[in-house]
């Protein structure tokens, strides 16, 4: 996420809107670490310009819309379609197949659409130029930096 406030907005640790004075609640049981992470990627795919979106064939309405009312709907509720994969998700296995040589796509955040986040295909990570990297520290202040590949 481009920030905290977004990566606790997109695992729906907080609730409401920034935007609005009080607006913002945190989830009543949820307890979430955030973790600056660093990353060297050199072949991106940036949906959140519009330009690079009409290319791929897709707004900002289809990157933040009810992608997750495709899983929840079906014959018990009082919407039962659309249902199976959202076109979101569809769109990330396309990009995924057919651009085999991009490591993934900043879009729009769906929790809070004025940011972005950033997804990321690991498996095509270029050993050696590209990284994805964070630092833990455990109980004893002993710290370990993880990279990825």
């Amino acid at each position: 996420a481009e920030n905290h406030l977004v990566a606790m907005f997109e695992a729906q640790a907080l609730f409401g809107s920034p935007l609005t004075p009080g607006g913002v609640v945190p989830h009543p049981t949820a307890s979430l670490v955030t973790l600056a992470i660093r990353t060297q990627l050199t072949k991106i795919v940036d949906l959140s310009d519009a330009t690079q979106a009409t290319v791929v064939g897709t707004n900002a309405q289809e990157l933040t819309g009810d992608w997750r009312g495709y899983q929840q709907r079906g014959p018990g509720t009082s919407v039962s379609a659309p249902i199976g994969k959202a076109p979101t998700q569809e769109l990330g296995e396309q990009l995924f197949a057919l651009c085999p040589d991009v490591q993934g796509f900043l879009t729009l955040s769906a929790r809070l659409p004025y940011y972005r986040i950033l997804g990321i295909f690991p498996q095509r990570l270029l050993t050696g130029t590209d990284y994805v990297s964070f630092t833990m520290t455990d109980a004893s202040g002993q710290s370990q930096t993880i990279e990825i590949p």
